[in-house]
């Protein structure tokens, strides 16, 4: 992913993303410190340099690489570890299943924003990331790596 120069974000707790952060009872210090949430300029240029158009419509092209990789074994099923043992192992699955180092910057697209967020915080709060968008896409900044969140209760490594 290509990031534009002078980045600018919007207030992360006054952000669609940032009011669910709050209902799922996180401060907005954390919040803050936690998430960037590109504001809407910075999210147009986002845009136009990673596919060419201003993104009004917010849809990632067809022809985005992720669309197009075979998802790899790693998985880690949400829905299952969730009945078996809460929040918490979901994100012990996450740790254990894609090998990440817990500072690797990612990008979260959630459909009507895009939220920047480094690995750990994805792990520790990924319920508000799945229930900000359960079809989302999370895609390391400096390589072509993701994650997809499927509806389906379940993460999938891609490369």
């Amino acid at each position: 992913m290509i990031l534009p120069e002078n980045l600018h974000y919007a207030a992360a707790d006054k952000s669609v993303f940032g009011s669910i952060l709050l209902e799922n009872g996180l401060s907005a210090d954390l919040i803050a410190t936690s998430v960037k949430v590109l504001d809407e300029l910075t999210l147009k240029k986002f845009w136009n340099l990673n596919f060419g158009n201003d993104g009004k419509k917010r849809r990632i092209p067809e022809d985005f690489w992720m669309f197009r990789c075979k998802r790899r074994s790693e998985r880690c099923y949400w829905i299952e570890e969730l009945k078996l043992g809460g929040f918490g192992r979901v994100a012990d699955c996450l740790r254990t299943q894609f090998n990440r180092s817990e500072d690797t910057e990612m990008c979260f697209f959630g459909g009507i924003e895009i939220v920047l967020v480094r690995w750990k915080y994805f792990t520790k709060y990924w319920n508000s990331f799945v229930e900000f968008n359960d079809e989302g896409l999370l895609v390391e900044i400096s390589q072509q790596s993701g994650v997809i969140v499927s509806p389906n209760g379940y993460f999938a490594a891609v490369e």
